[in-house]
């Protein structure tokens, strides 16, 4: 279909055909940005990184980090409700910054979907390998492993080329399944402690301001993918409302539960004579430590079946994003197909599961360490949602100066998104890494300017190209049209 556009519209806009229409509850759609950030994985994760850099600031930075993420939630779900589509960002970011804000947005995530895939997967194989060997079920192997991963990627694909309400609702169950163990857990920690009020952790003892600032860098990037649920604008069956709960619902949820991590796990490795910086798995050395371990077991079953869920929110996520770029034709078509029965952007899910898997066996076959690999895949993913959500946190705020009805709320909440980015920027960069991690900031690097260059290029070669640039998207109130709500 050709974009028409609307009398007195600012802005093309025409349905996306093929998804289904107002199917997903609020509940859903929630369940999407929860399963996205995956709380499991970064409360079994990033405690130790804060702490050795926040000391026992650890849970502020947390917090502050929460608030960060949250005013980019909201500058998102401002231009959310107002453009329903797939496209998430790539089509929410040229609102406010242009078509050459949604060509370096949708590169940098197109980058980050080649190597997010594969992160998740791998988180899954060495987080479910772990669980397997602590209940004495198999012996550690990287052919075991191996399996995990390939198998991992197998299965989200077929569940992702079915009915969207299948995915969600498992999705959702999963992560509840995941955070109450993991909370139970440090519940009984804390009542084997005996203590509840920590005055060290409530004065701040030690802790630096630069130490905070850059214990941010690792905090930030536990929330990727948090709007995910903007993917499913048209599938919601109340988007205005949905999607706003599910993108300022997802990060509370996941900021109270991060904050109590924070705090409930350096409290429970006072006196155990264990460093929590010096842990790869904090929670299971809890478990062992205060005799639990059983416990323990069930918290790494639940956070590889987070790491699970992630990776199959992420294929809800990108392959509608992918099909909003096919229909835009900015992509090749035939990537905006849908399947008939099942309302799935199959097409994208198939294509972007073989690349996947591509580059899981790959790193086999090249023998390379799969915990380095998971932890530079994971690093250039954070350089990417650090870019899009910078770019969203701007783009909120400008694009209601160009509709010249200035948001208050928006504009500041957008710039203390935009300086929480900059900040995260600033650390990850400097120093610069060294070693194999340099290149994935060179590649990063690279994209961002040739899609910028790119961009520029086409407004001189291809200008109807570069107009078509998240330009396809349900009709609202906001072009002059009917409100997608009733349709």
């Amino acid at each position: 279909m050709e974009p028409t556009v609307a009398h007195g519209a600012s802005t093309t806009a025409v349905p996306e055909g093929g998804l289904h229409r107002r199917v997903l509850g609020d509940l859903q759609v929630l369940a999407q940005s929860v399963s996205g950030i995956g709380p499991s994985i970064g409360a079994a994760a990033l405690v130790p990184l804060a702490y050795a850099d926040a000391g026992d600031g650890a849970w502020l930075t947390v917090a502050i980090a929460t608030v960060g993420i949250l005013c980019v939630g909201i500058c998102v779900s401002e231009l959310a409700v107002r453009h329903v589509s797939a496209g998430a960002l790539y089509t929410l970011v040229p609102k406010g910054l242009g078509p050459a804000g949604g060509v370096v947005t949708g590169a940098a995530m197109l980058l980050n979907t080649f190597v997010s895939g594969p992160f998740l997967a791998l988180g899954v194989g060495m987080f479910f390998t772990q669980f397997l060997v602590s209940i004495g079920a198999a012996s550690s192997s990287v052919g075991l492993t191996i399996g995990i991963d390939l198998a991992a990627v197998v299965i989200v694909t077929l569940i992702a080329y079915l009915d969207i309400r299948i995915s969600t609702r498992m999705l959702l169950a999963i992560e509840v399944l995941s955070m109450a163990a993991i909370t139970i857990l440090l519940l009984v920690v804390i009542a084997k402690q005996g203590i509840v009020f920590d005055h060290r952790q409530l004065v701040l003892h030690g802790t630096t301001t630069h130490g905070m600032l850059l214990a941010i860098v690792f905090l930030v990037l536990s929330y990727g993918t948090f709007e995910g649920s903007t993917a499913l604008g048209l599938e919601a069956r109340r988007p205005d409302r949905g999607v706003r709960i599910a993108l300022l619902g997802s990060v509370i949820i996941a900021g109270l539960f991060f904050v109590f991590n924070a705090y409930a796990q350096v409290l429970g490795f006072q006196g155990t004579g264990l460093a929590i910086a010096a842990q790869g798995a904090p929670l299971s050395a809890l478990a062992s430590h205060y005799g639990i371990a059983w416990l323990g077991d069930i918290v790494l079953l639940g956070v590889s079946f987070s790491f699970f869920g992630a990776l199959n929110a992420w294929l809800n996520y990108i392959p509608r994003m992918v099909f909003a770029m096919g229909t835009d034709r900015v992509l090749p078509r035939v990537l905006a197909k849908a399947h008939p029965r099942t309302g799935s952007p199959y097409v994208a899910v198939l294509t972007w599961s073989v690349i996947w898997l591509g580059a899981l066996i790959y790193i086999f076959a090249s023998g390379a360490s799969q915990t380095n690999a998971f932890n530079d895949f994971g690093a250039l993913s954070g350089y990417c949602f650090t870019l899009v959500y910078l770019l969203a946190a701007l783009a909120a705020p400008i694009y209601f100066l160009r509709q010249g009805s200035w948001n208050l709320t928006v504009t500041i909440t957008g710039l203390i998104g935009a300086a929480v980015m900059g900040v995260e920027f600033y650390y990850s960069f400097n120093p610069m890494p060294t070693g194999p991690l340099s290149i994935f900031v060179y590649v990063f690097a690279a994209t961002a300017i040739a899609s910028l260059a790119g961009s520029i290029i086409a407004y001189k070669v291809a200008p109807s190209w570069l107009q078509r640039i998240g330009q396809t998207q349900e009709p609202t109130e906001d072009t002059g049209l009917p409100s997608s709500s009733s349709n």
